[in-house]
């Protein structure tokens, strides 16, 4: 006979699970987001409609965590390639830093590349 498991009688809303992450703000229907988990990492990512992103690195254990904002019309675009080398120095992949800035994996490529 298999264990039967309580069935919450309410699931909590996107919006609320996000802020349970550490995204803060609303998160509309117009968003994109994203949530990852490798070798012990939880990762959150939201990208608003108006380019701005948000990523929240967390440990499972606690002992872990990382914000980061990126607003693209805040910066030049040559602090953001800056920035996109910078996170290549990290041992970020090409898609997680295009995750993490809003743009595409090839514009983080054609970045690198110069």
């Amino acid at each position: 006979m298999m264990a039967k498991f309580p069935v919450p009688s309410t699931q909590p809303s996107v919006p609320d699970a996000l802020g349970a992450f550490g995204i803060n703000g609303r998160v509309s229907t117009k968003d994109s987001f994203s949530v990852e988990y490798s070798n012990g990492l939880l990762v959150a990512t939201v990208k608003k409609k108006s380019g701005s992103v948000q990523t929240i690195r967390r440990s499972v254990d606690g002992s872990f965590e990382e914000t980061m904002l990126f607003d693209p019309d805040g910066v030049s675009k040559e602090d953001r390639n800056r920035l996109i080398k910078r996170l290549a120095k990290d041992r970020m992949t090409q898609s997680e830093i295009a995750r993490r800035t809003g743009v595409s994996q090839a514009t983080v490529s054609n970045v690198l590349r110069k």
